[in-house]
Formats: C-alpha cells, structure tokens, sequence
C-alpha cells in the first residue's frame, strides 16, 4: 500500500521521517512511474528538495510544521503559482508565468505540504479526457492504452500510480470524479464556494470547484480541512463552518435516509456499471440505511451547461485564438461560443438556479444520494469520449457522456467519487455520493464508512520506459558540457517525460520539462541534482 498523507504527514512530524526523505522517495517514484502514464508535465526536484531540508530545519528548531507536513503533492497546470510558468495545458500560453498563488495552493504549502510538480490537462480544461499538443498524452496506470480521464487526468494519474499521495484539482463538469472514477482514486469536489478558486485563470465562474484526488477519503478530508474557508479574492467562497453533527460510524449509516439513482432518469449507462452500482447499494441496505430508488423529475442539463460553459470559454480564451497555437479542437470549443446571445447566456444562469433549487427540493428529503460516477469504464487513446456506451453510440463534440457530473456542478452540492469494485472488469470504476449543499462533512464521513466496509486496492503499475536515441542523448552531452540547461530536438514524439532521470557520462540528469512547442518540435529542460 502506497503511503497516504496522513501517514506521511503523522511520521513527519513525530520524527520518524524526515520532509527531506519523503521527497526523495516521491522523486524516486516520479522517475520509475511517470514514463508510463506522462501523469506529470514538470517536475521540480531541486525546488522541492530545498523545500523539505527548509521545513526539516523548522521542525528541529521547534516550529510546528503544519498538517501536511512534508506531504509531496502535484498541482494541476491550470492552477496559479506565482512566477511558476502555468500553461493549462496550451501552447498558446508557453512562457505564461502568473502573479500570484492560488489560494488553495498557498494553503497546502502553508500547512507544510511541498509541491513536487505540475500534472496534465486537455488544453484549458475543456475535455473530459486527458491530451494535448504541448505535453501530449495522460495514460490510466490501470491500463496504459486507455485514458486517465480529465480534465484533472494528471492529478488522478499520479495519484493512482502512487507518485504522490495528493493532488489537486478542479472540476467544472465533473474534472476531479471523472478521472477519479477512471484510474481508481478518490476524488472530492466540494460545496460551490467552500475553496477559493483565485488567484487564477477567467472562466466557469458558475461552475468551478477546486479539491483533492487523493489514494484516501482520510487524505481527502485532510486536504479540505486545510483547502476550505473564505478568501476576499474569490467573492463566491463561503465562511467555515462547525461539521455535521452526523458522523460516519455504522449507527450514524443507519440512520440515514439514502436515495439512489443508477440513471437519473435519462442516462445511457454501460451494464457491468449498472450491475456494480446495484451492488453497492444493496451494502448500504445491508448496514441499515433506508435506501429509496428516487431523483428530482429533470430533464438532462446539458444545454444548459454547454451554453455557460461555451460562452465561458469565449470570453477567457478567444484572445488566444489570435496566437495560432491554439489546438484545433480547443478552437472549435471556443469559436462555438458566438452561437448564443447575452439573452442566452442569461437565461442559462435563470435555469441553473432553477436546476439548483430542485436538487436542494428533492435532498430535503433524503441525507444522501448515490448514483454512479462515470457511465462506463475508461476508453481507448485516440478519441476525446467513448464510442458507446450502454449500447448507445455518442455522438455530438460537447462531452454529451459526463451525465453524472453535470448536475451537481450546476447545483453546486458537495459529491465524492471512491472506488467501486467489480467483479466483472479489472478496469477501475466509481461510487458517487453526492450531499445536500454545505452537507460536505457527512459526504466524507459516509465515505470513509465505504473505504472501512469496501476492500479497494490499487491497480498495478507495469512501467516502462522508452530507449533515448543516441543522437538525443549526445545532445544532451553536449548541452551539459557547456553548462545549458535545455535541448531542442526534432520529432513526431518525445521519448523524455518529466521526472525522468538519466545517467550521462557520470552525472544524473533530472528532467524537469518536456514539451513539443510546435508540431515536431520538442524541447527538454533539465538540471543536475547536487
């Protein structure tokens, strides 16, 4: 088993461990793990080497180190550090270094986590998978053919790979539990407001959540512990509260009135899903919850969520439109924008205020609700959505398969993704257990019940690691004897990921970055390790 940041974090302070070896070891699994999943986009290894020695020089002097001490976490490249170049995933914003530091970054690092590097996305979040032209293509470590999920795959593929115990990422359209759901982590996004999302990129101010992909629901909790509470910067963040004052032990489990839905009323959904969810619920019968098959009469809010997000997607990126690096895909997203007025926009916000005020209707009634978190397992590379799915072809360019998702970022109610086993496929698959709003403490304490009562363990890893051509390793010889720090390179695909470290003429190079910067053209920044 994988550490957890609990573990890490408890060991650190007490001593058993230095921040300094934590890092080490994550480094370690970052270089053997990374070339099979291209989870991680940069990797910072002297930076966060010199950030565990600092913090282990504090906890020697006495200071107290935080919660999250010496905890190694990934940070989705959508998300702001300050003078830390922030790409989201585009080649259109190479070289963007932003201002400020995310609020939610600033206080994972403030409660003593380090961050060990940034994670891939489809380009500006706009896809429920995980590729791009700049840093290519995220794989599940369960399968290394198939997708991690997006947009926050990189966060969930380190996180499932076991490089790093905690990630963070966003989610608009269901960015954190879609790859959760995929490569068999956890993934909580939580309450509309409860974590700032600014300082940081424009766009889906409606809909954008910030929260952790972890290997634990205690990781999770942990996380949010730390993540949530006000900031001036984002007006739509929301005070702290005192928890539920339900907890998640069996009686609690059994007094709780549970609504289920394996298809809201309108989803396709593949029928091995369909049968692991039915079992699912038959455990929470089992420990005494009433379960009841319900959810609100609502027709799919996909349009409703296409023309905000469309819109959204117009008015942050179109100015990129004009550098002509945007991909082709990401421009057809943006460019779809110009189809709506500022009626339609506007009678969208009208509807998804009603869609909300349903969903609080309809959990009036009920603690919880559970459906499943994905529709089907994991698809092949190649293709930004599956083929089909419960025998349904999906068709259409605006992720018409996310349906699980959409509603409760619309609605903003807190909603987790943990493991759901199966018996019928090795491929990952999740649990959705959606609160009523500001209702989060009990949405983790239910899934910490789960993660006790469910045996889930993580997909086995088979690394590789691609042979460096000759040719790319003498220049990278030659750029180190005259003491550069990067090599540009022809070619259709780049056999260096970050994290990666290669042994030449006697010194280890650790690669930080590589990137095609234009069709066929790679580059590779590196550095040595003292």
């Amino acid at each position: 088993m994988h550490s957890t940041a609990v573990s890490i974090a408890r060991s650190v302070r007490s001593g058993e461990q230095t921040a300094t070896e934590v890092v080490i070891d994550a480094l370690e699994r970052i270089a053997a793990a990374n070339s099979a999943v291209n989870a991680f986009v940069e990797v910072r290894a002297a930076e966060a080497l010199q950030e565990s020695r600092t913090l282990d020089a504090r906890i020697r002097s006495g200071e107290d180190p935080g919660p999250l001490a010496g905890v190694p976490v990934a940070v989705k490249d959508s998300l702001w550090e300050r003078g830390k170049e922030a790409t989201a995933g585009s080649r259109s914003l190479l070289g963007f270094r932003p201002p400020a530091t995310s609020e939610a970054v600033k206080r994972l690092t403030a409660a003593g986590a380090i961050v060990v590097g940034r994670t891939n996305l489809p380009e500006f979040c706009y896809r429920g998978d995980c590729s791009n032209d700049l840093y290519g293509v995220t794989s599940n470590p369960a399968d290394s053919s198939r997708t991690a999920g997006g947009s926050s795959g990189g966060s969930a593929a380190a996180v499932g790979a076991g490089m790093v115990p905690l990630a963070l990422g966003s989610d608009g359209g269901g960015s954190i539990r879609i790859p959760a759901s995929f490569c068999g982590t956890v993934g909580f996004k939580p309450t509309f407001g409860r974590v700032p999302r600014m300082p940081g990129f424009h766009g889906w101010y409606t809909l954008n959540h910030v929260g952790p992909l972890t290997s634990t629901v205690a990781d999770a909790a942990l996380a949010y512990d730390v993540l949530h509470g006000p900031d001036g910067r984002d007006a739509a963040t929301l005070p702290r509260t005192e928890p539920s004052d339900k907890s998640g032990s069996s009686q609690a489990v059994s007094q709780l009135k549970i609504a289920y839905s394996e298809d809201l009323g309108y989803v396709k959904v593949d029928d091995e899903v369909r049968r692991a969810f039915r079992r699912a619920v038959d455990k929470f019968a089992e420990w005494g919850a009433s379960v009841v098959e319900a959810s609100p009469p609502l027709a799919n809010p996909l349009e409703v969520w296409n023309t905000l997000s469309f819109v959204d997607n117009l008015a942050s990126e179109e100015h990129l439109l004009n550098t002509g690096l945007v991909g082709d895909d990401s421009r057809v997203l943006i460019e779809a924008g110009r189809a709506f007025t500022g009626a339609d926009y506007a009678r969208a916000r009208n509807e998804q205020n009603e869609i909300a005020a349903a969903w609080d209707a309809f959990m009036s009634d009920f603690d919880l609700l559970l459906t499943p978190t994905m529709e089907c397992v994991s698809f092949p590379h190649g293709t930004t959505a599956p083929r089909n799915i419960g025998g349904h072809e999906v068709v259409g360019f605006d992720d018409d398969w996310c349906h699980f998702s959409y509603p409760f970022d619309l609605s903003g109610q807190p909603a987790i993704s943990v493991p759901l086993p199966s018996i019928e496929t090795s491929l990952p698959m999740g649990l959705q257990i959606v609160g009523r709003r500001f209702d989060d403490e009990l949405v983790l304490d239910v899934a910490t019940e789960w993660e006790k009562r469910v045996d889930w363990s993580p997909s086995e890893l088979n690394t590789h690691e691609p042979p460096i051509p000759p040719e790319l390793l003498k220049s990278l010889g030659d750029a180190i004897a005259a003491d550069g720090s990067e090599v540009a390179f022809q070619a259709t695909e780049s056999p260096i990921v970050a994290g990666q470290r290669i042994e030449l003429d006697g010194a280890t190079v650790h690669v930080r970055r590589s990137y095609s910067s234009a069709p066929g053209a790679h580059v590779v920044e590196f550095e040595q390790l003292q």
